[in-house]
């Protein structure tokens, strides 16, 4: 460690130290006992990671959130395994050709119910929506989890119908969402595997695609950005791909809103200096126009005939929700 004097030598270099002899140190006799210490090691910084994360940026449900998991006479909630189904009650046994479904990922370290009021509000307008659990709440460790919300959804609803999935998502959850699609999509399973046929939208609150979307065919695939002018989390050139790749017809912005406005938990600031920035328009207020432009996103796709889906341009197709603010 060079000149530097006792104390000046911190734990992590240590630990590499101790790791690299036990590899090389003893003429190699000491293999097992280095990748013992290196496993070691990297459970102390995934531990020191995890409790800086949850004192920083855990985003735990508000109570209003949590409120609005109680079934009544509008919705019905369901819950199995990674899942948390929203159900309307109003026409939901009634015989349909197809129905618009939407499964939504949660943000990064943000409890899943934390989207409860506005996910339930779209329920209560008729259209199902499933919010799965990811692991240590980070979507990506979990991409594929729409399948389960899907077997789910079947369950209640039934397996002989044809569903038009719809995978969304907010901030990480949405780029998740995209890889989900993105998944489906490259493997030629949209319409030879049932359990994912009919994948017909994604949906972005506060979020963009991965790499990997813009270079599948999204012929039969509908989407839409919700932005928030006030977001300090999600912008930039991320941001501006996607206007530029998918086309002003599918960016939306709410004027004033900003990154926690798309849910309801606390705290509003993230770990590694993430802040977010200040909304000029209520809670409330955001979700309604939220709930809204999402709404008449997945109402498109319900009304949408069969025999169209599969000649959708995306880039094209999107234009009937008008701009907020």
């Amino acid at each position: 460690f060079g000149s530097r004097g006792p104390g000046s030598v911190s734990w992590p270099e240590c630990g590499v130290a101790y790791v690299a002899y036990g590899w090389w140190g003893e003429g190699g006799g000491g293999v097992i006992a280095g990748l013992l210490a290196l496993l070691f090691l990297v459970l102390v910084l995934v531990a020191l990671f995890a409790a800086y994360v949850r004192m920083t940026g855990w985003k735990h449900a508000l109570p209003e959130a949590l409120e609005a998991l109680r079934s009544d006479d509008k919705v019905r909630v369901v819950a199995k395994g990674n899942v948390t189904a929203l159900l309307p009650n109003d026409g939901w046994l009634e015989p349909a050709e197809s129905e618009a479904v939407l499964i939504f990922y949660p943000g990064a370290f943000v409890e899943a119910s934390g989207y409860s009021v506005p996910l339930r509000a779209i329920a209560e307008r008729g259209i199902p929506v499933a919010i799965v659990s990811v692991p240590l709440r980070l979507a990506v460790f979990a991409p594929s989890r729409a399948d389960e919300a899907k077997r789910l959804i079947r369950d209640w609803r039934g397996h002989d119908k044809s569903y038009r999935w719809v995978i969304g998502g907010h901030s990480l959850g949405g780029t998740a969402a995209s890889q989900y699609v993105s998944n489906v999509v490259s493997k030629g399973r949209q319409e030879s595997d049932p359990e994912h046929e009919c994948v017909r939208g994604l949906l972005l609150w506060a979020s963009y695609p991965g790499p990997s979307f813009y270079e599948i065919d999204r012929k039969g695939l509908d989407t839409l950005g919700i932005f928030a002018e006030n977001d300090g989390i999600i912008r930039g050139e991320k941001v501006e791909r996607f206007k530029e790749e998918m086309g002003d017809n599918v960016f939306e912005c709410i004027k004033g809103g900003n990154h926690s406005g798309f849910a309801d938990y606390a705290p509003i600031h993230g770990p590694f200096g993430f802040k977010d920035g200040e909304s000029t328009i209520s809670r409330t207020v955001q979700q309604e126009l939220i709930v809204e432009l999402s709404v008449q996103f997945l109402e498109r796709i319900n009304s949408i005939p069969h025999s169209e889906m599969k000649n959708i341009n995306v880039a094209t197709s999107y234009g009937a929700i008008s701009r907020v603010g």
